[in-house]
């Protein structure tokens, strides 16, 4: 059966103008309504657009069919897509609706995916296949392009201890063979571990908002398998660490819920 896709930012019209290459889930140039030229004009909307595009083509995957009994096409998700993009992205007039229209979408698909059962959607684009490559320095801080796929294992903690050494980060440490795909300049031998920059996502999407509510949890940890990009390897001779930005959860296991030591303030380890 041959699938009618709808893309988060499709565009039907050819237009002649040229814009800044960017990550966008639609070829900026054909871009002509002014909401598409402002997203491709701008990185992180054209990032927004491109992860859209990327879960909505998983959500639509598992819902377009055909209806066994009427033999009419079934697209639930497409038809509300279309609407989307028409009667509210469109209808911005600058940067910060479009923004907060994507964020918003994203968080409306995230339960979505959840209700599906889709804890993920496939790494489906070139930079998650050839990982993460420099792109500049500034001072003691190397920034990375590109995504990467990682084995290892999630931890969150909020004992005193750990909110002093790390403070209120969701953190993940690669698997031994995971951590070689992640680039560390010469002399830099530091443990290749790193916190997620979007530490509220993460909560989400590592689906343990439930249990951080419960007064007595002070740990969690699991196995997982994630997407980040947007790494940064932090070389300050201080107390940091590196970040990176969660994309997706691709495999998850049950965490292990350490509870809180008596009246230490510390986790029972």
């Amino acid at each position: 059966m041959m699938k009618k896709v709808w893309m988060a930012g499709v565009t039907v019209c050819i237009g002649l103008v040229t814009l800044p290459a960017q990550s966008a889930g639609f070829n900026c140039a054909y871009a002509k309504l002014e909401v598409e030229k402002m997203i491709c004009a701008d990185a992180e909307l054209s990032s927004l657009d491109s992860e859209l595009a990327k879960r909505f083509t998983v959500i639509q995957g598992e819902t377009q069919g055909i209806d066994g009994d009427t033999g009419k096409r079934l697209d639930p998700y497409g038809k509300e897509q279309a609407y989307w993009l028409k009667q509210v992205r469109n209808k911005c007039e600058d940067a910060l609706c479009v923004r907060d229209a994507y964020k918003k979408r994203l968080q409306y698909f995230g339960k979505v995916e959840k209700d599906l059962g889709l804890l993920v959607a496939a790494c489906v684009t070139p930079a998650c296949a050839g990982g993460l490559v420099k792109q500049k320095v500034e001072g003691s801080q190397y920034f990375y392009s590109g995504s990467v796929q990682l084995e290892g294992e999630y931890a969150y903690a909020r004992g005193a201890s750990d909110m002093d050494m790390v403070g209120d980060q969701f953190c993940f440490t690669p698997t031994k063979s995971s951590a070689k795909r992640i680039p560390r300049e010469r002399g830099d031998d530091r443990s290749r571990w790193f916190c997620f920059e979007n530490t509220a996502q993460a909560k989400r999407m590592f689906n343990v908002l439930p249990l951080l509510k419960l007064k007595q949890t002070c740990e969690l940890r699991g196995k997982a398998t994630v997407q980040v990009d947007r790494y940064i390897a932090d070389l300050t001779p201080s107390d940091v660490n590196d970040t990176a930005r969660l994309l997706k959860v691709v495999r998850l296991g049950a965490p292990r819920v350490l509870p809180y030591d008596g009246d230490s303030g510390d986790c029972r380890r």
